[in-house]
């Protein structure tokens, strides 16, 4: 795909100015692009208000490090009339006086912490939103109208929602929801993300993922994804798709209060090499090769070399691919096909071509 290039200057973005870049793979169109220093929650939100009205497809490249944020401070891009997408990309590093030059393919290296993230497609605006490389974390709201992460689509079949190599840890809501991505009437694409330890006090699912969409095949794919520890009495996360539903090579367990995941519409649900606490939450689906084995984590929900999981998962096909890299930027299949979850291991643990046993 050929790479466009919208202006030829650029800058950082405190200073209100906008800057050039490769257009990634999901760009269609010539695109601003804006460059955040590490930390500059301030020029992040400058960023999403320029963004919100310049016209234009919009790529926020955010320098690798902690924005840490007060927790009340609201990262806000919430267009009513914006006809252009908007990307965020996590983990650029400065090189030959470029700020943002190149990345570190790594969600643990650009960290969004404390504050509110809402990024809403409103009334008529019709673009997609994508999210890709970075962490969401320790967010806390109490207003029952707004998640304390909220990514909503727009208001066309082509408004689409992609989260892509994304962590959310720890966010918690006392009212609704910790974590609400909707497509709206797009579709919604999640690949090798991590839903960990977010919380929700309310009588609604810690995680509430889904579209309104009804007319195409596919309306939501879920791929090596990892949805664990997420406590909530209603269950961990909510999935909504009244058109085909995928999830694969995805690991739903460790809800202390049970009901990990909750598929809204069964019938519409396609599961392949899924692993579930309880294989009950599979109930009405059409599901392949499901397992309910644990998963043998290690604390950041990665998982241990003698995993079950490992070279477990779905390769894919036409109808989609397990993606390129895991969450921390490892190569995605490393072995015969794909681990499970969000992580891919990487240590070779045959290398001398011995047989190995379990000692029990």
């Amino acid at each position: 795909m050929a790479h466009l290039f919208a202006r030829n200057r650029y800058a950082v973005a405190a200073a209100a100015t906008l800057s050039i870049g490769i257009l990634g793979p999901l760009h269609a169109r010539a695109a601003a692009m804006i460059c955040v220093q590490a930390g500059d929650y301030v020029g992040l939100q400058n960023a999403l208000a320029t963004a919100a009205n310049n016209g234009d497809d919009d790529v926020i490249m955010l320098q690798a490090g902690q924005y840490a944020m007060p927790s009340t401070f609201v990262l806000d891009y919430e267009p009513s009339t914006e006809h252009h997408d908007l990307t965020i990309e996590g983990g650029f590093v400065e090189g030959g006086g470029n700020p943002c030059s190149s990345r570190v393919q790594d969600a643990r290296a650009t960290v969004l912490h404390q504050g509110l993230l809402r990024l809403k497609m409103l009334g008529a605006a019709t673009g997609s939103i994508t999210l890709n490389g970075l962490t969401v974390e320790n967010a806390f709201s109490a207003d029952a109208n707004n998640a304390p992460v909220q990514i909503f689509g727009g208001a066309s079949l082509s408004s689409n929602v992609h989260i892509d190599n994304v962590m959310f840890a720890g966010n918690t809501s006392s009212a609704t929801s910790a974590i609400y991505a909707f497509a709206n009437l797009g579709a919604l694409h999640i690949h090798n993300s991590l839903f960990a330890s977010n919380a929700s006090f309310s009588t609604t699912n810690a995680v509430r993922l889904g579209t309104l969409q009804v007319s195409n095949a596919f309306c939501a794919e879920i791929i090596n994804s990892t949805f664990a520890g997420n406590v909530a009495s209603a269950g961990g996360a909510e999935i909504l798709g009244q058109c085909t539903t995928m999830a694969v090579n995805d690991i739903f367990w460790g809800n202390p209060n049970g009901n990990d995941v909750y598929f809204a519409f069964p019938q519409s649900t396609l599961l392949s090499n899924d692993d579930f606490f309880d294989l009950n939450e599979a109930s009405n689906t059409e599901s392949f090769d499901l397992l309910s084995i644990d998963p043998l984590f290690n604390p950041d929900f990665s998982l241990q070399d003698l995993s079950p999981l490992r070279d477990a998962g779905d390769p894919g096909g036409f109808l989609y691919t397990p993606g390129v890299l895991d969450l921390v930027g490892n190569p995605r299949v490393h072995g015969s096909k794909p681990d499970i979850g969000a992580y891919e291991i990487t240590e070779i643990i045959f290398a001398n071509g011995f047989d190995f046993q379990l000692p029990f």
